[in-house]
């Protein structure tokens, strides 16, 4: 399809090797990302997609104040785990949610210490695609998810929400919750075309573009030309 796959594969607990297609990024990371992940071991499989937002302040301080309106969990992984995971080294910090009345994928937070071996900032390649930029996510919510985000966001939530990085999360309001696409910019959608060759041609939001169409468990891509 024309994307640079990272080389970097990151493993986490439970065999889960993880692999990323990187864009550009208004956010203070510079990047945002798909995330794969390849896991080689029988239990517990993951079944369903996720969505990691990226959270730019402390997040156990967010924790401290979602934990009496949201159930939720703050949990501290080093970067280094494998060597080692007793000591408190710089990491990763998420926040993971329970009781959300989302069972088709899962929403958590993600905090990104500065990392003691990485003097630049990330970059995005440039894919052969042209593709460049994560411009929005769509979900389908009902009346339970559309409670959560608005718990989450400590606002009333109509049909958006626009992240700090300038990304859009769309919600549309269904019977039951869904991750049902991302859409992403190019910069030229005949080359697109030319080197996607399996993906579709459509109209999307009354103009061209292109669609990947994913398993029924995952989120479909949406390209347009910005």
């Amino acid at each position: 399809m024309g994307f640079v796959h990272e080389k970097q594969i990151v493993e986490h607990p439970g065999k889960a090797f993880c692999r990323f297609i990187k864009f550009e990024s208004e956010s203070y990371k510079k990047v945002a990302y798909l995330e794969f992940i390849d896991q080689r071991v029988s239990q517990p499989k993951f079944s369903n997609p996720g969505l990691s937002l990226g959270f730019t302040g402390k997040l156990e301080s967010l924790f401290k104040k979602l934990k009496n309106k949201l159930s939720c969990t703050f949990l501290h992984k080093n970067y280094d785990w494998k060597k080692d995971n007793i000591s408190r080294l710089p990491g990763w910090n998420f926040l993971n949610f329970k009781n959300t009345g989302i069972k088709s994928y899962y929403p958590w937070l993600t905090e990104y210490e500065k990392h003691p071996k990485r003097k630049r900032s990330l970059k995005a390649p440039k894919h052969k695609n042209t593709v460049y930029k994560l411009l929005k996510i769509e979900l389908d919510v009902n009346k339970k998810g559309l409670i959560f985000y608005e718990k989450l966001f400590s606002q009333k939530i109509k049909d958006k929400t626009i992240l700090s990085c300038n990304t859009e999360l769309l919600y549309k309001k269904a019977r039951s919750n869904s991750y049902k696409r991302v859409v992403l910019a190019c910069r030229d959608l005949d080359k697109f075309h030319k080197v996607a060759k399996k993906a579709d041609k459509i109209n999307y939001e009354g103009q061209p573009a292109a669609l990947i169409k994913n398993p029924a468990k995952g989120w479909d891509i949406v390209v347009v030309e910005r």
